[in-house]
């Protein structure tokens, strides 16, 4: 066995070993390395800059051990190491107090854990941070604390900050930059593998995670107890009894040896791999294996030495499966790589045949999820106008609470823009120390303009995405500021910031690609020979709040009405495509308008045009950029549905990111579309210069129409709602099905609660609907825990555009609110979709109801034997033990295979 010296052997702290001494590790991967003892919890600060040293050294030697290392992971592995020795760093608070804090990386648990003394401190009570909310690791002075701080304070070159979903940022300063580069290469790495496991959504890592979050003691074993309490937590109903049975199987089947499954005390435990078999044994999804029984040839079992519960599918099951069931065009050869990729027995593989556990890893793969997998990518044409496109747009993008008395932060731009989006909002201001973005007569925060565009604009502006950008400037600042902002602009944005003059005849605006990699300035421009403008539209309601703050209403009395405002030429010339005007009217804008113009418009004002001009809107959005902006009576961040915005072609319907509420995850969900790019093409009917489109109208062209039936079949590791973790209670989970679109094809359904459970509920409830207009409809899973006497908690949800709808057995991945995947979290489905007018439609659904009443009249004659009803065969099939347990109340079925009906009724 060829073998090799851990690279931590060269660290200080281990400087005194022999080579008789250091750690001998196998070639392998890098998981089966163990980290030296003298490297946990070392506090010496001085040996911990040492080994950070050294450490960066070993990294960076290029002789035959390190190559050697190198060939079997990453360097980022070894620095994870090192972090697990924890380093002492300062900490800074908002207030800018500063604490010493000791901070050490714990790898399978997924947590940092942090200490403020010298004192070494254990037990599960420990202070920790969970990795797995890391979402950035910024270097230097990246955040509104460390802008705020003396400058020269603090070496910059030691600081970075760890940026977490649900908190503030963590700013820390280490004792030397060495340690500080290898903590933010070390946790970056770290948020790679947390991407890698939210996009494979693994279930080994999920149940992995919930083991090591029980396994309080750290010896990577569970006893009895432990895994009873461990069940409740994962929403698994089960009898302590039951439980014993399944404990004792398991032991059993993995011919476990007594001594090492036995803790302290002597009690038997399960270690993670035997934890994992328990864990599917309890959990199996029947509805699968009965879909796979369907799909695989029946006589292989007569094959000799096959056992039928050994059953797989042929290339030819696979095939059909994937081209009539799925909606696909696989060829053998295609079908033969498929199954590679998902056949986990090489005996199989070898074969072209695919097992039952392929078959569910098929199901539970990507290229199964409800969303079109291919629209995960760029995919639509990114040449036409800018005024063609969706845009993803947000308001006051620096407030990341409410809109009164809330922080303004840098961070409020960081995540909008690392999430997609295009088109971010400054309200700019005179300050003491230069331009400053807050909202104008509130009590909310200031932050200076400098640090938005040096610290977020000019790092983050095309993190996501290579299409233009837009920064929407509310201008309030007097001509010397705004010539410190132009200033500010232009240095620290150089060649990104689109300048060149606009010819003033064009026809129409350039498209996202010819724009690619420029920011663009929305702002209002100085026409010649003019030197002051109308002051740019904003949140005139905010007059009407209802707030019952006299601070705060003071300072919105002092608000002076719109009047004039003088321009700096410095800054006006910044402003090309996207010139803010005042709109005066869709018949003015027709007649003299130009493309390069803009308005924008309160929720309450759109609203009132789409009521009384929504064919006029169409073509108004097809000539020029609309914005969108929320009521000023929004003081709590909400949102106004975006739906009826998109339905006239507005292009900016900008939403208070900051909310994750029912508007905010439709917009996400539609975000997704188009590789998360920020621009989406509108459906042709709202580009079409010469288009008739209303989507208030009674009726539309039937060859749009879509019949959409969705079959809940069922879900698996449907978690605790947020919040309620801890409880006792187990969920009773059902289903929401909500349809948004033009206003007759909303539509809203809902299945019944399944009792006590989370881990494998089963509905098998079918809902029909129709789409007249399905480029504009989108859909929304909401999967929620039912109770009897507070309102129902949502455990997750997920809302996408029904353009991107796959047909076939789909798998619904779920998220939170803030659209985080829950990991293996899951709704099962079948989608049937079919081209079909409003008026077809409305007829099959006649006739279908015809059917179910006389299927209902004769439900007392089905005894044993079948029945024939209008010439067709109707069967009766009683509920199953496996759907009584479910928590349903026992029913009796009625099934029409030719039409595929199924009625249920109550079973007295």
């Amino acid at each position: 066995m060829s073998c090799f010296k851990a690279p931590w052997a060269t660290l200080s702290s281990i400087v005194n070993k022999t080579d008789e001494d250091c750690e001998v590790v196998p070639a392998g991967p890098l998981g089966d390395l163990q980290v030296d003892s003298r490297l946990i919890m070392i506090k010496d600060r001085k040996q911990r800059v040492n080994d950070a040293i050294n450490l960066r050294k070993t990294l960076q030697d290029s002789s035959t051990m390190w190559r050697t290392i190198a060939s079997h992971k990453s360097c980022e592995e070894f620095i994870l190491t090192f972090l697990s020795g924890g380093s002492w760093f300062i900490k800074i608070t908002d207030k800018l107090k500063t604490y010493k804090r000791f901070l050490r990386f714990e790898r399978q648990k997924k947590m940092i854990y942090y200490d403020g003394s010298k004192k070494r401190t254990r037990g599960k009570n420990l202070p920790r941070y969970d990795a797995r909310d890391i979402v950035d690791v910024r270097q230097g002075h990246q955040t509104d604390v460390f802008n705020k701080c003396e400058p020269g304070k603090f070496d910059e070159s030691c600081c970075f900050s760890i940026i977490m979903t649900g908190r503030s940022p963590i700013n820390l300063v280490a004792d030397h930059p060495e340690i500080a580069n290898l903590w933010v290469r070390g946790l970056k790495f770290q948020i790679y593998l947390n991407d890698r496991m939210q996009r494979l959504h693994d279930e080994k890592l999920w149940i992995t995670d919930y083991f090591h979050a029980a396994d309080t003691n750290g010896d990577g074993n569970l006893e009895f107890e432990e895994v009873c309490g461990l069940l409740q937590r994962m929403s698994v109903k089960m009898s302590r009894k039951e439980a014993r049975v399944k404990f004792n199987c398991t032991l059993l089947e993995q011919n476990a040896d007594k001594d090492k499954t036995k803790d302290l005390k002597g009690n038997d435990t399960l270690n993670l791999e035997e934890f994992v078999t328990f864990y599917h044994d309890i959990c199996k999804r029947h509805e699968i294996e009965e879909l796979f029984e369907q799909f695989a040839s029946r006589e292989r079992s007569s094959h000799s030495g096959v056992q039928a519960s050994e059953s797989w599918m042929s290339i030819e099951d696979v095939q059909h499966f994937m081209n009539n069931i799925q909606g696909y065009n696989y060829s053998k050869e295609l079908t033969k790589h498929l199954i590679e990729k998902y056949e986990p027995k090489m005996s199989q593989r070898s074969q072209h045949h695919l097992s039952k556990n392929g078959f569910l890893l098929l199901l539970s793969s990507n290229m199964m999820n409800i969303r079109n997998c291919e629209h995960n990518e760029v995919y639509q044409d990114m040449t036409q106008p800018l005024t063609s496109y969706f845009i993803s747009s947000s308001h006051n993008t620096y407030l990341i609470e409410d809109q009164l008395r809330g922080p303004s932060s840098i961070e409020g731009y960081i995540r909008a823009l690392m999430s997609g989006c295009r088109c971010v909002e400054l309200d700019c201001w005179d300050g003491d120390n230069g331009p400053q973005v807050y909202h104008g007569y509130t009590l909310t925060s200031r932050i200076l303009f400098k640090d938005i565009i040096e610290d977020a604009i000019r790092v983050y502006a095309f993190f996501k995405t290579q299409y233009p950008l837009i920064l929407s400037l509310e201008n309030h600042c007097s001509i010397e500021q705004q010539k410190i902002m132009a200033q500010i602009l232009k240095d620290n944005l150089g060649d990104m910031l689109h300048t060149d003059p606009v010819n003033p005849d064009i026809k129409q605006l350039p498209s996202p690609e010819q724009l690619k990699g420029k920011i663009l300035i929305k702002c209002r421009k100085l026409p010649a020979g003019v030197t002051e403008v109308a002051e740019e539209d904003s949140d005139d309601e905010m007059n009407s709040t209802t707030s019952d703050d006299l601070q705060v209403k003071e300072m919105l009395n002092q608000k002076k009405k719109k009047g004039k405002i003088k321009l700096a030429p410095e800054l006006s010339n910044l402003v090309t495509y996207i010139q803010s005007v005042s709109f005066q009217g869709f018949a003015a804008v027709r007649k003299q308008g130009k493309p390069y113009e803009m308005s924008s418009y309160s929720e309450k004002k759109a609203l009132k045009l789409i009521d009384d001009e929504a064919g006029e809107f169409v073509k108004h959005t097809n000539l020029q950029i609309c914005r969108i902006y929320p009521a000023g009576t929004r003081t709590d961040s909400s949102n106004y549905n975006p739906i009826d915005m998109w339905n006239v072609g507005c292009q900016l319907v900008s939403l208070n990111f900051q909310t994750p509420d029912r508007q905010m995850q439709l917009f996400r969900g539609k975000f997704k579309d188009n590789g998360s790019c920020g621009y989406l093409l509108k459906p042709s009917f709202l580009t079409d210069t010469n288009t008739s489109f209303n989507p208030r109208a009674e009726s539309f062209p039937e060859v749009w129409g879509q019949a959409v039936t969705m079959q809940i079949l069922s879900g698996a590791h449907l978690p605790k709602p947020e919040g309620e973790e801890n409880s006792s209670d187990l969920v009773d989970p059902y289903v929401k099905l909500e349809v948004y679109g033009v206003k007759e094809d909303c539509a809203e359904f809902k299945t019944a609660a399944i009792t006590d459970n989370g881990l494998n509920p089963r509905w098998g409830e079918t809902f029909e609907f129709h789409l007249s207009v399905p480029d504009l409809a989108m859909l929304r899973i909401n999967v929620k825990d039912y109770q009897t006497l507070t309102s129902n908690d949502m455990i997750g949800q997920c809302s996408f555009p029904a353009h991107s709808l796959q047909q076939g057995y789909r798998h619904i991945k779920l998220e939170s609110s803030e659209g985080i995947a829950l990991g293996p979290a899951s709704i099962f489905v079948h989608v049937d979709m079919r081209p079909m007018s409003k008026a077809a439609w409305l007829s099959r659904r006649t006739n279908s109801s015809i059917r179910q009443r006389k299927l209902s009249g004769v439900k007392e004659m089905l005894g044993n034997s079948s029945l024939v009803v209008n010439g067709r065969s109707i069967s009766r099939d009683s509920t199953t033990s496996d759907e009584s347990s479910q928590g349903r109340v026992p029913s009796t079925r009625l099934v029409d295979p030719n039409e595929g009906l199924t009625l249920t009724f109550p079973t007295s």
